[in-house]
């Protein structure tokens, strides 16, 4: 009997590390969430994580600001020249996206002096009002553009949301995340690409 319990005990501590390792992986490289309702975008079938992007160019951007500012800002990605520049692009429609992004945030506070960073709320279909208040909420205070009608993200031909971009200061597009990024994986990956340290 003491042999069975101890075998449960064992099989029980395994199926716990399992599943924690899944959501761990889950979170890390993203689960597929793509801007569905609209059908614009096709499913990203697996998680695909980093890639070195075919073009060295990042697709240039003059978007309405994420905003409540009555007179009609603007975020454009001239803006950005001469500094690092991450771009992600992102739904509250996407689950994903909703889970990354306080990611962002958080790491956004530690190296904005050093990269810039900017998000894209692309074809969402809640109200730019309802974007704005979740941005808040995630604590958000790099700067937000509107893509409603996805022309940034048809240029760039994504696959699927979320996905972020990284920009190198003079210009060059260096490398695309398809999925949730986590804290350790963008500070890794801001190491890497940028020589950024935490």
């Amino acid at each position: 009997m003491a042999r069975h319990i101890r075998l449960l005990a064992v099989l029980l501590v395994l199926s716990v590390a399992f599943v924690a390792f899944a959501v761990t992986e889950a979170l890390h490289y993203g689960n597929a969430a793509t801007v569905t309702n609209r059908g614009t975008f096709p499913n990203v079938a697996t998680p695909i994580g980093f890639v070195r992007p075919a073009r060295t160019k990042p697709i240039a951007f003059d978007l309405p600001a994420l905003s409540a500012d009555p007179r009609g800002a603007r975020v454009t990605l001239a803006e950005f020249a001469g500094r690092p520049l991450v771009i992600n692009l992102w739904a509250t429609t996407c689950p994903v996206c909703v889970l990354e992004t306080p990611a962002l945030a958080r790491v956004y506070k530690l190296v904005h002096t050093q990269v810039a960073f900017v998000g894209l709320d692309t074809l969402d279909g809640g109200s730019p009002a309802a974007a704005l208040a979740f941005a808040r909420r995630a604590s958000v205070t790099y700067p937000l553009a509107l893509d409603s009608t996805g022309i940034v993200a048809t240029a760039y031909g994504v696959p699927g949301l979320p996905i972020t971009f990284f920009v190198t200061a003079s210009g060059k597009l260096v490398g695309e995340n398809i999925g949730a990024l986590t804290v350790a994986t963008l500070e890794h990956y801001l190491h890497l690409l940028f020589a950024v340290n935490l």
